[in-house]
């Protein structure tokens, strides 16, 4: 094993030869195979050492949660804005596309969604699920057999609100 320097572990995770780091300044740290930018580096060649993951412009971006890990990452700041990155084959990425995303990219920056709770389903890294602010869900990503909850099995390319009803606690 070999130190690194700087990095003290909050919560660590592993997920198809990807590891994923929250430090205890709530920074993500990321090292392994990066075949679909999972890694967040801005390329796809696997990443031999751990690394600390920004933004596409250089930002270090401060966690509060790790919310899946895996080929795709989402990940919740401090402010409640949710970001991802990696595979994006079914839109689990949310960016409104199916393009593998090689730097985290906030996904609710278009439509001001703030997240109150995050719930991810039970199908790997491939459909999420959220609760705003306002208690409204919305979902995105796989929607084989209706999963996304929008009356069909189209992927949802990006956060979309299937409940405006607020009593949802």
């Amino acid at each position: 094993p070999t130190r690194v320097s700087g990095l003290y572990v909050k919560q660590i995770l592993s997920y198809a030869n990807t590891i994923i780091v929250l430090d205890n300044e709530n920074r993500i740290w990321t090292w392994g195979q990066n075949s679909y930018g999972q890694c967040g580096t801005g390329g796809t060649a696997n990443k031999m050492t751990p690394g600390k993951v920004s933004d596409s412009e250089g930002n270090i971006i401060t966690v509060d949660k790790v919310i899946s890990q895996g080929t795709t990452n989402i990940v919740q700041d401090t402010e409640g804005r949710i970001w991802a990155w990696g595979q994006n084959s079914y839109g689990q990425c949310g960016t409104g596309n199916k393009v593998s995303v090689l730097t985290p990219t906030q996904i609710n920056e278009s439509n001001g969604l703030i997240v109150k709770e995050v719930m991810t389903a039970v199908t790997s890294t491939s459909m999420h699920i959220v609760k705003d602010t306002e208690n409204k869900i919305w979902t995105w990503g796989y929607n084989g057999s209706g999963l996304c909850g929008t009356g069909d099995n189209v992927n949802v390319l990006q956060p979309t609100c299937i409940s405006t009803e607020t009593d949802f606690q």
